[in-house]
């Protein structure tokens, strides 16, 4: 954890501030949830094909734990004839991990 020695701007004397995004723990977690899915799609995507097996199998697990918790696991369509474009971009962009993902890195129950 990072600490510094400084003038309060609102003139309240001298003390210790946290830097960075240690004030912030969920912040923190929610960079580490998109690191984790980020990294299984590239897996998922045959981008990572000389990753070692632990490796691939530890950012499925982390998948596997994340997947449920969204909210939306599907593109949420904008209303309103001006987010028609928009919808068109997001359902093109939209990434889903492959059929059989979790068979095929050893997590079907």
């Amino acid at each position: 954890m990072l600490r510094f020695t400084s003038q309060s701007p609102r003139g309240g004397g001298v003390g210790n501030k946290l830097r960075g995004s240690a004030r912030h723990p969920m912040i923190q977690l929610s960079d580490l949830a998109i690191f984790c899915v980020r990294k299984f799609f590239e897996m998922d995507g045959g981008y990572r094909p000389r990753w070692s097996n632990e490796a691939k199998r530890f950012y499925a697990e982390c998948f596997d734990l994340i997947l449920p918790r969204l909210k939306w696991k599907t593109p949420v369509e904008q209303l309103g004839p001006e987010a028609v474009d928009i919808n068109v971009v997001v359902r093109e962009c939209f990434i889903s991990p492959s059929r059989g993902w979790k068979e095929a890195y050893g997590l079907a129950c």
